[in-house]
């Protein structure tokens, strides 16, 4: 599953040979993808860059495999369910990537699977690198493919539970703006940490609905204006500059507000930075950006899967299709959550078919 970065229309399957041994020491068979919102991104022309020396990139990152064969020197044995830490450190490492800390690379030489320099999960077999490899538990199945996303999600709350003992007396609700899987995976991890958590979506839907409440989130349709609460902390996940603006104003005196989404268009996320200046200074509120993950994160995403109720985890994954209906996926539908390529050959004979759908 390639395409061509930089050039719509060019999402296509292609016949894809035996990987390169020098990609990795660890082979692993492909067996279910989760599709994202920047997948779509690349799909559409708008991200992406193919690895040095190559015009089309394979997309995916969001992976759950098996191991097929690794070296005995290291810990993963044939068998064994894995996902692979998305980011990759490239040349001699900066002091961050030196320490494995590669979501925090001081210098831009990295690359990242599916998306930025470096092919995807979106064929049958890879290889890998030891040090890349995830253990994914056995019981997350299927629902492996969140942990990628759950990771970034775990990385922004590390980040908020230091940055919110600042203010020692800090009480109040957690806001998470935009209800796809971020979102959704940003309220999971609120509510574990017992927060009262209101979780924004501009359509709603029966099925976001159910997935808020089983976690013991609020889901409030409409606009940030249409909350009648000051968040102590918000997690800005729909990447809309408006919103941005919006929950900066709304939030509490000394909050900490994480943004985790991307603005697609410079001129929706223009504001008047001087008055943003001024709302920060005057409030002490805290703003900051977050992307990517590290090992760490990835361990912490996948204790907190493990910890959420396996109805909402498998509700969680709307639509499965197979293999050969993979550019389907692309399409996103208006119920979507989680749409997953199934590369095992034990999918949904036809699709595109529903599945965990309310």
């Amino acid at each position: 599953m390639s395409v061509r970065p930089g050039r719509a229309g060019t999402l296509r399957l292609t016949p894809t040979s035996a990987p390169d041994p020098a990609e990795g020491a660890v082979l692993v068979d492909t067996l279910w993808l989760g599709i994202c919102g920047t997948d779509r991104e690349i799909a559409a022309g708008a991200l992406g860059r193919p690895p040095t020396g190559e015009d089309d990139l394979v997309l995916g990152h969001e992976v759950v495999g098996r191991i097929a064969e690794a070296p005995e020197s290291s810990e993963l044995t044939a068998g064994q369910l894995v996902t692979v830490i998305v980011r990759r450190p490239v040349g001699t490492p900066c002091r961050n990537c030196a320490a494995g800390n590669w979501d925090l690379c001081m210098d831009g030489h990295f690359t990242e699977h599916g998306i930025f320099g470096r092919h995807g999960f979106g064929r049958r077999q890879f290889r890998i690198e030891p040090d890349a490899v995830v253990p994914v538990p056995a019981d997350l199945g299927m629902c492996g493919v969140l942990v990628e996303p759950a990771s970034v999600v775990a990385k922004a709350w590390q980040h908020i539970d230091h940055l919110t003992r600042r203010v020692p007396a800090a009480t109040g609700a957690v806001l998470v703006t935009g209800a796809g899987p971020i979102g959704l995976l940003a309220a999971l991890l609120s509510t574990q940490r017992g927060h009262e958590t209101y979780l924004l979506d501009r359509t709603g839907g029966e099925h976001r609905q159910h997935l808020a409440a089983a976690v013991g989130a609020h889901l409030v349709v409409g606009s940030v204006d249409d909350l009648d609460i000051s968040p102590a902390v918000v997690v800005e996940a729909t990447g809309s500059g408006s919103i941005v603006r919006s929950v900066v104003h709304a939030a509490a005196p000394n909050a900490v507000v994480c943004l985790l989404g991307v603005c697609a268009s410079s001129a929706e996320a223009s504001w008047d930075v001087g008055l943003m200046n001024n709302v920060l200074v005057h409030s002490n509120k805290l703003l900051f950006g977050s992307v990517s993950a590290s090992r760490t994160h990835y361990d912490l995403a996948i204790r907190a899967l493990q910890n959420a109720p396996p109805e909402w985890l498998d509700r969680m994954i709307t639509r499965r299709l197979p293999v050969r209906h993979a550019m389907a996926a692309f399409d996103k539908e208006p119920e979507d959550i989680k749409t997953v390529i199934d590369f095992t050959g034990h999918g949904p004979s036809a699709a595109p078919e529903t599945a965990g759908a309310s």
